[in-house]
């Protein structure tokens, strides 16, 4: 079985506006001063466009590019072409934020996370132990860019992992066998 060569080439024009519009919704977030790392919205949103991206991808590929026909792995060759760009691209670019263009983001970063820590200790020591909260509330410190650019990633992963293959049932064509 051939691979279309398109089957990369389209979503990837997608995976790349996702990026785009989910480093632009950061930023936009970021500096309103709504801490986009910890924001329910900044989420939803995160949500809405790469699941917009996936799903307009299969469907130009679908409709343009493979004659209306789309199997399922079709549909999540496409989405993963999408996610992963968004979540790469978004990465090198979170990495790139925090060390070059706001580099006292990753301190304000952790000392938030402190503050939440401190103000939920109650909560976490009684879901997971005082040595649990301890060990993380001390491991705080030692957070760097590179944990937060591979948390952000798995992020954009997770979300297209879980909604690509919705997309991929929805779209997909359903052959008609033909009874001899």
């Amino acid at each position: 079985m051939k691979i279309n060569p398109l089957l990369v080439k389209v979503p990837a024009r997608y995976g790349l506006a996702g990026f785009i519009l989910t480093a632009i919704s950061f930023v936009v977030f970021y500096y309103v001063g709504l801490q986009p790392w910890r924001n329910l919205l900044s989420l939803i949103l995160d949500v809405l466009l790469i699941g917009a991206c996936c799903f307009a991808a299969i469907k130009d590929f679908k409709a343009n590019y493979n004659n209306g026909i789309l199997s399922f792995y079709h549909g999540m060759t496409a989405g993963f072409v999408v996610y992963i760009i968004v979540g790469l691209a978004f990465g090198l670019f979170y990495r790139i934020f925090i060390e070059f263009i706001e580099p006292e983001f990753l301190s304000n970063y952790i000392e938030l996370a402190k503050e939440d820590m401190i103000n939920r200790k109650d909560i976490i020591i009684k879901a997971l132990g005082e040595e649990s909260y301890t060990k993380n509330f001390e491991s705080l410190g030692s957070t760097n860019a590179s944990v937060l650019m591979v948390d952000a990633m798995i992020k954009k992963f997770l979300i297209g992992l879980l909604i690509t293959p919705v997309f991929s049932v929805i779209l997909r064509t359903h052959l008609s066998k033909k009874s001899t």
